[in-house]
């Protein structure tokens, strides 16, 4: 269970980052594609930690002596599982919205490069929360750094509330893109942000 819970926050720590060099270097439709790519794959990783839990479980009922031994964690709760399935969820939603900005046949206007920047700052920042949460399931309970995500939430946050100033100050279809992104940041960032 730990380790497909560490596999699921590895990946979104590797789109996370892609997404921010690519959005930082000006990103294209080829760019948009990858990203969806990757993120295909992300639900394909939660399918394996959906089946994880299952067969823990299952190993878990069916062999009582494995209770009786000393040291043998219990698999992670199973709100760490349905917290990922929503990051997910939120994760695809953005790359949707960023997607649609860098295709040929744009439905939404690409943000312009200033806020861009501002952007990759925010998917940065998402990503250290991500891998934050990759490494704490190699320690034993209690022993990551709790303050080390505080301040990636932090500079999230920060990054959030920069890419939304100045919203109003843009023509109507850049401040529509940028304010579909923003709303998917938020809405990711309010996941992490709540999560203990």
């Amino acid at each position: 269970m730990r380790e497909a819970l560490a596999t699921m926050a590895g990946e979104s720590t590797g789109l996370l980052r892609q997404m921010a060099d690519d959005v930082e270097s000006g990103c294209d439709e080829a760019d948009a594609r990858r990203w969806k790519d990757r993120a295909g794959s992300l639900t394909a990783t939660l399918e394996g930690l959906r089946s994880a839990r299952t067969w823990s479980r299952e190993s878990y009922r069916f062999n009582p002596g494995h209770r009786m031994r000393r040291g043998a964690r219990r698999p992670p709760p199973i709100e760490h599982d349905l917290y990922w399935e929503r990051f997910t969820e939120r994760l695809a939603a953005l790359v949707d919205n960023l997607a649609a900005g860098a295709g040929r046949d744009r439905d939404l206007a690409l943000p312009p490069p200033a806020r861009l920047g501002v952007l990759a700052r925010l998917l940065r920042a998402v990503a250290d929360v991500c891998d934050w949460d990759r490494r704490r399931w190699d320690l034993p309970p209690g022993a990551a750094d709790r303050a080390e995500r505080e301040a990636a939430v932090a500079r999230a946050e920060d990054a959030l509330a920069d890419l939304k100033a100045g919203l109003v100050s843009y023509d109507q279809e850049t401040a529509v893109a940028l304010g579909a992104v923003a709303a998917s940041g938020q809405q990711l960032l309010g996941l992490v942000r709540g999560v203990a």
